[in-house]
């Protein structure tokens, strides 16, 4: 199973082979030629407008490609480089970047002579199931996974967190490996709305409701990450209040048993192993899936997974309150594309019938959300309620189909549908705001993005004219808890939605991560909501 999570020595191991080599944020800018200079010359501000969240500017290697790494220090022998105490760890930083960011595959004898700890480092990353030999030529070492270097502004203490995620790479380098397991699927890359609510997020604000409202003791913050993916949204929030609470632990949530492998390994390689708990769960069906390989020794009780995630905390505070078993945090990237079904009909004679498979095929559990692309998004909006606390906050990043107030609409209708027994806060109101691009693209769009042919575009123009989508935008959602009792009973369990539009900007959309205008807005414009709801800082 890749990556292999109970191997807590070759972990720590790997994370000093990274730190040795240099392989964060920074020095791959410097590389890149994207940060110029000493960064010791930068200020903090100067530096973290420097593609802050990482390495977003890097596309792989498409798959069957012959092209040579451009990075020269790879391949220049040891009789063309300066041999000085500075050259080995930028050689070595050099050949995790060829692999691992690029997805190249390296000689065997140029990994030994420049990877710092040579051939042992090899087996370190083939024993962690990161890297392989080549089946076609045995002296190629295959990349298997995408290592992602990011930091994460500390809250507070001030000064960046570095954390580096672990997970598949990008679909266009994936079809040169065989990725898990037949229904395993790949796990989702990090990729712009991986980053877009870890950037934009409000975790200032929300540490400033929970003080306020005395929620921040020793137990520390309670996170929790629907639709995980390699745990980006959860080890980001966990690193930015690090110094702050170092008690404060996540739950992270998935369908696939890969994803929960590469958070738990992530999460042990960020040194929070004992501070994230993973949990296999179905959305759709609200239940609790059993592991078929070992990767954690918790047992739950219940196959009921609204039960199952609140009884986690209340094992953990040994009971007290109804809200000892309620979150304070909730953040989510679930899968958003509307896939068009597949009827899987072998003798259907329609020519799309061929089409729609391939179409499938293509996506897998961590971009599907089913037929209008709201499945998953509509469950975790009527779960949530049940979840998180007075005055807790819901952040997700998705696509969103028909951006408008109408949909807003259907939010609210999402979140005050009363299902199933079980704490609901329903005393209490909470108000949103849906952020999406000033200017959504048409259906017709929308399809030519997803179509490799004309037969898939009008697979995907006629699927999406049934489902009555007629524009699609990337955006963020925003829920927050009040934090007072409401008085009006008629509004006591009901969500208030409002819809701002990210206006147009040549740094592109609200999730282009060097969009700083974007950031800027969506902050404001939730400051203001907040002030405007009471529960101003």
């Amino acid at each position: 199973a890749c990556p292999v999570i109970d191997t807590d020595d070759e972990i720590a191991n790997l994370k000093q082979l990274l730190n040795s080599s240099g392989y964060n944020r920074i020095n791959v800018g410097k590389l890149f030629g994207v940060i110029q200079g000493d960064s010791g010359d930068l200020s903090d501000d100067e530096l973290n407008n420097l593609h802050p969240w990482g390495p977003s500017y890097i596309t792989p290697v498409e798959a069957g490609s012959t092209q040579r790494p451009p990075l020269p220090s790879v391949t220049k022998s040891k009789s063309q480089v300066d041999d000085d105490a500075e050259a080995h760890p930028m050689k070595s930083l050099s050949c995790l970047v060829s692999m691992f960011l690029l997805g190249f595959a390296v000689h065997r004898s140029q990994l030994e002579e420049h990877l710092i700890g040579g051939n042992a480092s090899i087996e370190l990353l083939e024993l962690l199931g990161l890297a392989f030999p080549c089946e076609i030529d045995p002296s190629l070492v295959v990349p298997y996974c995408h290592l992602f270097p990011m930091d994460v502004p500390r809250l507070r203490s001030g000064g960046m967190e570095s954390i580096i995620l672990v997970t598949d790479f990008h679909p266009i380098a994936l079809s040169r490996t065989t990725i898990g397991t037949s229904d395993e699927g790949a796990v989702m890359y990090i990729g712009p709305d991986s980053l877009a609510l870890v950037q934009h997020l409000p975790l200032e604000y929300q540490l400033f409701q929970l003080e306020q409202n005395k929620r921040t003791s020793s137990r520390g913050h309670r996170i929790l990450d629907f639709c995980a993916g390699s745990g980006i949204q959860a080890i980001s929030a966990l690193a930015a209040v690090r110094a702050l609470n170092p008690t404060s632990k996540a739950v992270c949530v998935d369908i696939s048993e890969r994803a929960l492998r590469f958070t738990k390994f992530n999460s042990k390689l960020n040194g929070m192993g004992d501070r994230v708990e993973v949990v296999k769960g179905d959305l759709i069906e609200r239940s609790v899936l059993p592991f078929r390989r070992h990767i954690t020794d918790q047992t739950h009780g219940s196959d009921n997974l609204v039960q199952t995630l609140r009884s986690l905390l209340r094992g953990e505070s040994g009971g007290g309150s109804k809200e000892d078993d309620s979150f304070d945090i909730v953040l989510a990237n679930p899968p958003f594309i509307p896939v068009p079904p597949n009827a899987k009909n072998d003798a259907d004679p329609r020519p799309s019938s061929s089409t729609i498979q391939v179409i499938d095929s293509r996506y897998g559990l961590f971009s599907s959300g089913g037929a209008d692309g709201e499945a998953v998004l509509k469950n975790i909006l009527e779960m949530s309620p049940k979840l998180v606390h007075s005055c807790g906050f819901v952040g997700i990043v998705s696509e969103f189909m028909n951006p408008s107030e109408s949909l807003c609409l259907k939010i609210e209708q999402w979140w005050s549908t009363k299902q199933g027994s079980g704490y609901d806060h329903s005393e209490f109101g909470a108000f949103g705001v849906l952020f999406t691009n000033q200017e959504p693209i048409d259906a017709s769009t929308y399809a030519g993005r997803r179509a490799d042919n004309d037969d898939e575009y009008h697979v995907w123009m006629s699927h999406l004219s049934k489902c009555c989508i007629t524009s699609v935008s990337p955006g963020l959602l925003y829920i927050q808890r009040q934090q007072q009792q409401a008085t009006d009973e008629s509004n006591s369990s009901c969500l208030t939605m409002k819809h701002a539009l990210i206006p147009k900007s040549i740094k592109g959309s609200i999730w282009t991560p060097q969009n700083s205008n974007a950031v800027h807005f969506t902050q404001r414009c939730w400051m203001e909501l907040i002030g405007s709801n009471g529960t101003g800082m």
